[in-house]
């Protein structure tokens, strides 16, 4: 899941941290992103369970390696 921290109705930190602390979604990949790089954010929702953090504007190819890289994948992969 890539998730931005800032939503309409609740910030991602706590989104992050209901999926992560429920047990039926916890095994979620989650990849935060923002267009408000700190340290603050990213620590903060590291500490909620993001299993990784990008800051915006997002490079399209380092977005996918990322995605690749949580999920396991081999790029070199043929299916």
């Amino acid at each position: 899941m890539v998730l931005d921290l800032i939503l309409p109705d609740m910030n991602g930190v706590e989104v992050c941290r209901q999926i992560k602390e429920n047990p039926e979604t916890a095994h979620i990949k989650l990849l935060a992103v923002t267009g408000y790089n700190t340290e603050e954010n990213r620590e903060r929702i590291l500490s909620a369970g993001a299993d990784g953090y990008m800051a915006k504007p997002l490079d399209m190819d380092q977005l996918i390696q990322r995605i690749r890289d949580l999920l396991g994948v081999d790029q070199n992969r043929v299916d």
